[in-house]
């Protein structure tokens, strides 16, 4: 897979975020007291901040796919882009929105992610894990897409 992280040059383009899983976990916090704001932190821009509809995931990968920096960047991305869509489609995205809804509890992120597993292999569990990070979470909520929060399920080793 390709290292899909883009450099601070970009940043003005409209999809500098492109990443890999991070390797991140909840039990990087300090304290409780840390974590428990930061998960105020989440439930707080979750609140403000509706998920994206599914054609609106849809129309920002296709873009991204398409956008000449990136894919100068980060050759075959366009590919890597399509092969996540293939795999995206209503019942994913519904279920990456609560997904999206519940990253302060990888317990249910996991559950949810063993049903996208349990229906498309792993696959599409890849798959939706990359939309998840690029496209559906943003702002504070990317941190919190991490290759931890699907270990165990099927073959995913975080």
């Amino acid at each position: 897979m390709n290292d899909l992280s883009m450099t601070n040059s970009l940043q003005s383009e409209p999809y500098p975020n492109l990443e890999s899983p991070s390797t991140t976990s909840e039990d990087d916090y300090d304290s409780e007291k840390e974590a428990a704001t930061e998960k105020q932190m989440v439930l707080d821009y979750l609140e403000k901040n509706p998920a994206p509809t599914y054609a609106e995931v849809h129309d920002e990968a296709v873009a991204a796919a398409t956008n000449p920096r990136t894919a100068a960047y980060i050759p075959g991305i366009a590919m890597e882009i399509q092969m996540w869509l293939a795999e995206y489609g209503d019942w994913n995205h519904e279920t990456c929105c609560e997904i999206r809804k519940n990253l302060h509890d990888y317990d249910k992120c996991k559950e949810l992610g063993k049903k996208i597993h349990d229906r498309g292999g792993f696959t599409a569990l890849q798959a939706n894990f990359y939309i998840l990070k690029n496209f559906l979470c943003k702002g504070p909520l990317r941190k919190h897409v991490t290759a931890y929060m699907f270990h165990g399920v099927g073959e995913w080793e975080a």
